[in-house]
């Protein structure tokens, strides 16, 4: 189950020890999901339904690449993002 959410959630470090990673959820496969992925020092949740991603990071050092929009997150808030 572990690899089938960080899979869907995207998840990929980019620099050693996940000081810094990126999240591109799979936007295709599944109708719906929230997945929760644990990281260093921390988790990231990521919730998609249809047109529309939710990711919260409790830590900071991560990007999230969604609907072809790349933004920063910021550790314990969400960041949502909308299919246009």
């Amino acid at each position: 189950l572990y690899l089938l959410g960080r899979y869907y959630a995207g998840i990929e470090p980019t620099s050693d020890g996940y000081e810094t990673f990126t999240v591109t959820p799979v936007l295709g496969g599944l109708p719906a999901y929230d997945i929760t992925v644990p990281v260093k020092d921390g988790s990231v949740r990521v919730c998609l339904d249809g047109d529309r991603a939710e990711i919260l990071s409790t830590r900071a050092g991560g990007t999230a690449v969604v609907f072809g929009k790349s933004c920063p997150l910021t550790a314990g808030e969400t960041l949502t993002v909308n299919r246009e």
